[in-house]
């Protein structure tokens, strides 16, 4: 009851954050001007659907690079806080936050991954991801007791964001349903991801009691 209870309120935590991030980046762009109207629907459930699977993915970084409990891994949902970080860097600078997905066909796009988004469209990016750079590491060498182990999990969190999450791929010219059932796509296999152990004992144990009768 204890755990169930800590993990609901663990996962609202999480969620007001990303609610936080995604009301202030949109409002920064003028959106909400005319209430809330059929584009800025669609724009919250986009990034409703794109920060869970994000977030998702650096769950399974921890867990299976890091060598993290499920329990722990969910433990790092208490850093969400850093998602408000491009929102406030955007505000200092007196400028909107406007982020958009990463495309092959740009020329600066290497640049602009090897700069941790630095020298992009994306800049504001920069401040997080150095933050996220020091923070991962040091929390998967606490649940390691390895470096390379916790120099990989940063790694693999920054080459999956980029490659899997930071690129959409869908052809130019989807609809908004098709960009929505990509990203609840992949959200779903991150989730199935991170359960996999579970889901995967939960399958023997039901295939077991069918065995038997």
């Amino acid at each position: 009851m204890y755990h169930s209870f800590s993990l609901r309120w663990l996962v609202l935590y999480a969620a007001f954050f990303v609610a936080l991030r995604i009301l202030l980046e949109l409002k920064s762009t003028g959106a909400f001007l005319n209430g809330l109207d059929a584009q800025d629907l669609f724009e919250i459930i986009q990034w409703m659907l794109w920060y869970a699977g994000t977030l998702l993915m650096t769950l399974s970084c921890f867990r299976y690079v890091a060598g993290a409990s499920i329990k722990n891994s969910l433990m790092v949902l208490l850093a969400t806080p850093v998602l408000l970080i491009p929102v406030a860097a955007a505000a200092l600078d007196g400028r909107p936050l406007v982020l958009d997905y990463l495309h092959y066909s740009d020329p600066s796009m290497v640049r602009a991954v090897f700069s941790l988004m630095f020298f992009s469209s994306n800049h504001y990016l920069f401040y997080e991801f150095v933050v996220l750079m020091l923070g991962i590491p040091i929390v998967a060498y606490w649940y390691s007791r390895s470096v390379v182990r916790a120099l990989v999990t940063f790694v693999g969190f920054y080459g999956a964001l980029i490659v899997i999450q930071g690129f959409i791929h869908l052809p130019a010219g989807a609809s908004k349903g098709e960009v929505l059932a990509y990203l609840a796509a992949t959200s779903s296999a991150w989730l199935i991801l991170f359960l996999w152990p579970e889901l995967l004992l939960q399958y023997r144990f039901l295939k077991s009691m069918s065995n038997k009768q």
